[in-house]
């Protein structure tokens, strides 16, 4: 086998793992730094507004000029721009002189007019072609062009090399001398798992999916599809996430498409109501399980011998993950390895967010190396139908950047990969990494693969420590709350089981599903674009309900069922009899405990209660000869004493403690049948 392609560039502790450099604020602008939000926001709201979007840049467009197509080639820009009839029905094209960096020209795309202050040719809306000549451009570096329609503009980038503009034998020998750049190649999906799953064995649990969404994605000619087929090869890494290579090969075995889950544990039902009950919840079998099976093994022949690096689980945020307490169930990539039987990079993490901070940078193992977000990366997550919002640029750079065409930013994105392969230094630094968005789509991956043909072997350097920008698009605190304590939810479930030799699950395995939806639910995927941030957090809000209600019904399902209200004994020695039931598929050893301002209590020892069963016992409460009856409160306690079950109160009466009642009755008889005897002897 081949030896690895990923490489640590120098040794560094986890502790200097924090967020690269190139979180250096984008146009020089001083770092503003902010913690997560304490409630999700509508990117509309004004408390979080101008974190999205600065409302000082593109003043007056709106994405009525559409560059439809758009070409750059070596000295010749040829395109079709649409607009309305009321802008007019005449273009110009206007530049900015040329910078030599990535973040200037970011910056650039999000200016006004002004910014652009050489004019070029004038043209009819519609096909256009000219050379660089033509629209005067004459200096290498990287352009900023403006093509403005009436009021409105369009922008996107052009670099040019040295030997495009200088026919010299120097200036050609600088171009061909240009560094080649890494490439991670992301396969992603924002999967419509129906949450709540509990775990099962020896097998797993049957697979519940929304909708059939995956499946048009594995389709010929859909997204998956695609991207595997445009894979370039070489060196290009690729960047898995676990979640879909384990969801494609439960997939694989057959599935079931339904809107909800069925309850984990089967409810208390009355006798009366047991044919009413409803069993299950409707589903349909789903149709993608060959396409599945399929897209698998193409994946297993592709990664073969190849660089193979992980994402987060599900897309999930580290520094969500880390304060919620779930960072290693979203690092966990083991999947990768056994079903592509290929190695995995290790110590290596890529952000779903784009930077790690110090807190997530503490937690990750010693050694661990991270790709983080740089102007380059910044560009890149512009691409698609819904171009993201990326935490670690400057706010004030920040535009809303559909107002550009998706052919506009393809080729701003591809002239910012040009511009870092001919800046640089295959001599002195690692290469440049290439990391697009992870639901990258098939027009912008062919875009990547004809820019970056034959990638650079991935190195990753260490880097400095630095703080992310303000970040609207995280997790926010009351989302993180709640992922965190439905963690300790479902690490005390855990450990309310116990591990029986005759059944294959174990308190681990069952739960294991919970704390991988609890990641699932830190999903960045569509969080971090202007359009869909409101869906996504809806999304999420969606999982975490769902896990709610499944650990309720989980712990609800160890209970204290009582013998009734009023409990009456014969006499005050008689036991109370109590059932313990139990609805989990393992044992429960639990303990009962009583709270009673009437009477003492004397409770059993720990009690065994079985898998999906009820056991039952008995308890003696020595009642007073004054009182009547006693109220108790009982509950289900696990070995530290904390309750594991909703109390239940029940009254006990004795058939004795009504003596006076008895006494009363019998000598008002005696007083009606004397009476009666003397009004006979009258007559």
């Amino acid at each position: 086998m081949r030896q690895w392609c990923v490489r640590l560039a120098a040794a560094a502790t986890a502790a200097s793992f924090l967020v690269s450099g190139a979180l250096a604020p984008v146009g020089g602008f001083e770092p503003v730094t902010a913690g997560a939000l304490p409630a999700p926001a509508s990117p509309t709201s004004e408390a979080v507004a101008e974190q999205w979007v600065n409302p000082m840049l593109r003043v007056g467009d709106t994405g009525a000029v559409k560059l439809t197509e758009l070409t750059v080639t070596d000295n010749d820009v040829t395109g079709t721009v649409e607009a309305p009839e009321s802008l007019g029905t005449q273009a110009q094209i206007f530049l900015a002189p040329p910078v030599g960096d990535l973040p200037s020209a970011f910056n650039l795309l999000g200016l006004n007019p002004e910014a652009y202050p050489i004019p070029g040719p004038t043209f009819p809306v519609g096909q256009f072609h000219f050379t660089f000549a033509e629209l005067g451009i004459t200096e290498p570096g990287i352009h900023a062009v403006l093509l403005r329609v009436g009021e409105e503009t369009t922008h996107f980038l052009i670099t040019v090399s040295p030997s495009e503009t200088d026919s010299s034998s120097e200036a050609t020998s600088r171009s061909e001398a240009a560094g080649a750049v890494a490439l991670l190649w992301p396969l992603a999906a924002d999967i419509p798992l129906v949450p709540g799953e509990t775990g099962t064995a020896p097998e797993r649990p049957p697979l519940l999916l929304r909708d059939e969404s995956l499946m048009a994605e594995l389709r010929p000619g859909g997204r998956l599809a695609r991207l595997l087929d445009l894979y370039p090869g070489g060196h290009a890494c690729l960047a898995i996430d676990p979640q879909l290579v384990d969801v494609l090969s439960r997939m694989s075995d057959g599935y079931q498409v339904a809107s909800t889950r069925p309850s984990p544990v089967e409810p208390t039902v009355r006798l009366r109501e047991r044919w009413t009950a409803k069993k299950d919840t409707s589903s349909t079998p789903g149709q993608g399980a060959a396409l599945a099976g399929e897209f698998l093994a193409r994946l297993r022949e592709v990664a073969k011998n190849r660089c193979v690096v992980a994402l987060p689980w599900g897309g999930a945020d580290l520094t969500a993950a880390t304060r919620a307490g779930v960072l290693g169930e979203a690092l966990d990539a083991s999947v990768l390895e056994e079903e592509l039987e290929t190695p995995v990079a290790k110590n290596l993490v890529v952000p779903s967010s784009g930077y790690i901070t110090p807190e997530t940078a503490a937690a990750l193992p010693q050694g661990t190396g991270a790709i983080t977000g740089d102007g380059l990366t910044a560009q890149l997550a512009t691409l698609g139908e819904h171009p993201e919002t990326v935490g670690y640029t400057d706010p004030l750079t920040r535009f809303r950047y559909a107002v550009d065409s998706p052919a506009a930013r393809r080729q701003s994105a591809a002239a910012a990969i040009q511009f870092a392969r001919q800046t640089a230094d295959p001599t002195t630094t690692p290469p440049p990494v290439v990391v697009p968005p992870r639901l990258l789509e098939a027009a912008d991956a062919a875009m990547l693969a004809q820019e970056v043909p034959d990638p650079a072997q991935l190195t990753v350097p260490p880097y400095e420590p630095a703080t992310p920008q303000v970040d609207p698009t995280g997790l926010t605190d009351v989302e993180i709350t709640t992922a965190a304590q439905q963690l300790r939810y479902a690490a005390d479930l855990t450990n309310l089981m116990v591990e029986d030799p005759n059944i294959a699950v174990t308190p681990e395995e069952f739960t294991a599903p919970l704390r991988r939806s609890i990641v699932e639910s830190l999903s960045l995927y569509r969080r971090r674009s202007i359009d869909l941030h409101e869906q996504a957090t809806s999304a999420t809000r969606v999982k975490l309900d769902a896990g709610r209600d499944v650990l309720q019904q989980l712990r609800r399902s160890v209970t204290l069922l009582p013998p009734g209200n009023v409990y009456t004994r014969t006499s005050n020695s008689s036991p109370v009899v109590i059932v313990a039931q139990n609805g989990l598929p393992l044992p429960v050893e639990a303990t009962i405990h009583a709270e009673s301002e009437d009477a003492t209590v004397a409770l059993p020892g720990t009690l065994w209660i079985p898998a999906q069963g009820s056991i039952t016992t008995q308890l003696t409460a020595d009642v007073p000869k004054q009182k009547e009856q006693a109220s108790i409160k009982l509950w289900l306690a696990n070995d530290a004493g904390a309750a594991i079950s909703e109390p239940v109160t029940i009254t006990v009466q004795t058939k004795g403690s009504n003596w006076w009642v008895w006494l009363v009755a019998i000598v008002t008889a005696l007083f009606f049948v004397v009476r009666l005897a003397l009004r006979r002897r009258r007559h």
